[in-house]
């Protein structure tokens, strides 16, 4: 009891900073951060880690790198074990999921490196409490590495303590040991085919999506796209309404929002809300939600354009009838088990770091492309396509921040978890 009103009341005071620097995202980094450079780099981290379910992208990526400078030269697994490894994972998974981790585990000799990733792994089926979290965490991660050896070597750990799980007749960490070990075998060998995979996790079909499953009752369409009515919103509301030509779409406004509607080919209807000053652009998504629902009007496709700190806003309405979500947000990725609680067999696209609209509109325009002709959308393809377009090597490093929904490995492995467990006979 006293830990966890310790752990409380540190959180307090770690909310304090890290809100403060949120507040002043669009400020220059000297003044954002200036309250955390007399911070000792142990304390940088318990801000991070605290407030993981508040930080703003920026707001992590401008700690850790104050962190890493103040921690040197000490190596990173000697910081964490002066830390006692306390809350470890989450940093880890934190570092994964902001595409910093690599980064980290440079600061380790390699022997050392592997000893920290193991008990990163090992045996987290031990604490039915945190174990789906951990393992959450764990594909997350393993999805973000790039060094090939460190990723066999995670795989021949998993391969352990599935064993381990085998012998112990754990049904339940034997499951979990089971789908680790398969996500990693499919980021290890990428050419398998995404049918395989599904095929072993039991899962719906993770590539594609099949153009019916889109369409209501009148055969078309729907979607919905959340603006807000900062410069950002503003500047990205704009940009999308550009890629609509008035001689394949027809443009409909009213005061609170716009209505795109095909003129060619398959029926397909884009609602999106004005970009109006706060409150007003929260105001008018809701005005055009209750119009949505009013004329029974479910949106198969929802599309959040936003900062971060938008987000909860267009989560808060997310439902059961959603089956593709595009997260053109900052760090829209580190939301996957918020999503799949309210739209679990959702398609779901987001970014690791920084969304941009240079990314986020030529995904949209590909995919919208696919609803007019009527075509099943084929993610690989799709990618594949969008990726050519990312000509300069800035606007391609901002595309690889972006995760599609077949290698979105925290969503794959809540989603055959929660089929293995129902086929078991085991509580979630």
């Amino acid at each position: 009891m006293t830990k966890k009103v310790l752990e409380r009341e540190c959180k307090l005071q770690a909310l304090e900073y890290v809100r403060v620097m949120n507040e002043l995202h669009d400020s220059p980094d000297p003044v954002r951060f200036k309250c955390i450079e007399p911070l000792s780099p142990r304390e940088m981290y318990f801000l991070m880690v605290l407030c993981s379910d508040e930080i703003y992208t920026s707001t992590f990526v401008g700690t850790f790198n104050r962190m890493l400078l103040k921690m040197a030269p000490l190596k990173g697994d000697a910081f964490l074990k002066e830390l006692n490894m306390d809350k470890f994972r989450t940093f880890i998974r934190m570092c994964a999921g902001y595409n910093k981790l690599d980064e980290y585990l440079k600061t380790i000799d390699v022997n050392d490196r592997n000893e920290l990733m193991a008990s990163f792994v090992d045996r987290i089926d031990k604490n039915a409490e945190t174990d789906v979290e951990d393992a959450v965490d764990i594909a997350d991660a393993i999805g973000s590495i790039d060094d090939p050896d460190l990723v066999d070597f995670l795989l021949a750990r998993l391969k352990d303590n599935y064993e381990r799980t085998y012998l112990e007749d754990n049904k339940r960490g034997l499951i979990i040991y089971f789908l680790l070990h398969t996500l990693t075998t499919s980021i290890i060998n990428p050419d398998a085919s995404s049918e395989e995979l599904q095929s072993q996790l039991k899962i719906p079909p993770i590539a594609n999506v099949p153009f019916q499953t889109l369409r209501d009752n009148s055969n078309t369409v729907v979607e919905q796209v959340y603006f807000f009515g900062d410069d950002d919103g503003i500047s990205s509301y704009n940009n999308f309404m550009s890629y609509f030509k008035s001689d394949a779409w027809k443009i409909e406004k009213n005061e609170q929002w716009v209505t795109i509607t095909s003129l060619k080919g398959n029926a397909t209807k884009i609602y999106a809300n004005l970009p109006l000053a706060e409150p007003k652009d929260e105001e008018a998504q809701n005005l055009l939600n209750a119009h949505l629902k009013q004329g029974n009007l479910k949106p198969s496709v929802v599309i959040h354009r936003g900062h971060s700190y938008h987000l909860p806003t267009t989560l808060k309405n997310l439902n059961a009838d959603n089956k593709v979500i595009i997260l053109g947000s900052c760090g829209g990725y580190h939301n996957l088990s918020t999503i799949l609680t309210s739209s679990e067999d959702a398609h779901i696209i987001s970014s690791k770091q920084t969304g941009t609209m240079l990314v986020t509109d030529p995904i949209l325009q590909s995919f919208n492309t696919r609803m007019v002709n009527g075509q099943d959308v084929n993610w690989i393809e799709l990618w594949n396509e969008v990726g050519v377009q990312m000509k300069t090597p800035a606007l391609q490093d901002k595309f690889n921040d972006y995760v599609p929904p077949h290698k979105n490995m925290g969503a794959l492995f809540l989603k055959a978890f929660k089929i293995q467990l129902l086929e078991q006979g085991i509580q979630m």
